[in-house]
């Protein structure tokens, strides 16, 4: 393995393991841990040679994304800045900017949407959340009000952020 990628695995490993412990235990993520991991990304970033263009377009693309899903109430201010960490820390590897912030979006939207229905089906059966869920589809076409089960407000962003991210470390080396 590449020293360059040891080095940010074990970086990466070390944030989201007290940013998972802290989400967990106390639901919330600290803004000096975030912005210590932030610059060290970016000190991390820049010894690799990469132009900053590349590293303010991953900083304000991860921004965006995050603002964008904290507006539909999908995701809070503390996944949008682990993003916008994860996103700086992975625009160092081979990827573009562009296919790393997507990347790591889609990865932790997946896995939260994966995890829901897991929840969603364990708690009401396969028969309550698929009728529901045709329900709300025809409800989105004739503009009538939806079925919701609260599952993203119980679960911890940063579990999914965290496997989001070594799962884009994984396609990006890949």
């Amino acid at each position: 393995m590449e020293k360059s990628l040891i080095v940010l695995l074990i970086a990466v490993t070390l944030y989201y393991g007290v940013n998972i412990y802290t989400d967990i235990r106390y639901r919330k993520t600290k803004n000096i841990w975030h912005l210590l991991f932030l610059l060290s990304g970016g000190v991390f970033y820049f010894t690799q040679g990469y132009p900053i263009i590349n590293f303010i377009g991953a900083l304000v693309l991860a921004l965006l994304f995050g603002l964008l899903l904290e507006t539909f109430k999908i995701t809070y201010a503390g996944d949008t800045k682990m993003c916008i960490v994860s996103a700086v820390w992975l625009s160092s590897l081979q990827g573009t900017i562009y296919i790393t912030v997507l990347g790591l979006y889609v990865f932790y939207l997946l896995i939260i949407l994966l995890i829901s229905y897991f929840v969603i089906i364990r708690r009401k059966g396969w028969n309550w959340t698929i009728k529901n869920q045709l329900f709300n589809i025809k409800s989105l076409i004739f503009k009538t009000s939806l079925v919701s089960e609260r599952i993203f407000e119980l679960f911890p962003g940063a579990v999914a952020i965290g496997i989001g991210t070594y799962l884009q470390v994984l396609y990006l080396m890949w």
